[in-house]
């Protein structure tokens, strides 16, 4: 029998969207795909873990990934994505740990 096919390159960004908010004023406009993509480059840095909490898409080249988690009463952490579009590529300008 032949192997079964890999998964999608896309099945962990959409897997990490599952569940999470997508807010801000560019966030209509913003094709999944293009979601995908951000929640994807953010996701690729080595100090980000999921799951994502939120994206807020603040205009068509400028997004913030919200990850972490929150356990309850100042029991959470994680981080905030910062990223921007360049030449059509979602690239990780800067992340913020945070904790409470």
């Amino acid at each position: 029998p032949a192997d079964p096919a890999p998964p999608a390159a896309d099945a962990a960004p959409e897997a990490a969207l599952s569940g999470a908010e997508i807010l801000g004023p560019g966030a209509a406009a913003l094709p999944r795909s293009e979601l995908l993509a951000l929640v994807a480059a953010a996701l690729a840095d080595d100090a980000v873990d999921p799951p994502v909490i939120s994206v807020t898409v603040v205009d068509a080249d400028h997004a913030e990934v919200h990850t972490g988690e929150v356990r309850g009463p100042l029991d959470a952490g994680g981080a905030t994505v910062v990223l921007e579009r360049l030449d059509g590529v979602w690239t990780v300008a800067e992340v913020v740990h945070w904790i409470s």
